[in-house]
């Protein structure tokens, strides 16, 4: 099986221990999913864009 993963970036919150990470993964078009490795690497939010995922952490 191959991924056509374009870039990864790890989200870490450091306040809290352990520390609480979350995954972006985003493919060659563009396609972001953002993976809980505390909820069996569950997809927790999907966008066709970057800044999208991003924003609706914050919110």
């Amino acid at each position: 099986m191959t991924n056509n993963w374009e870039f990864t970036e790890v989200w870490i919150d450091p306040m809290l221990s352990p520390p609480y990470l979350l995954l972006l993964l985003c493919d060659n078009k563009k396609n972001c999913q953002i993976y809980d490795p505390k909820q069996g690497d569950k997809v927790v939010f999907s966008s066709n864009n970057y800044g999208s995922p991003r924003l609706g952490l914050i919110n």
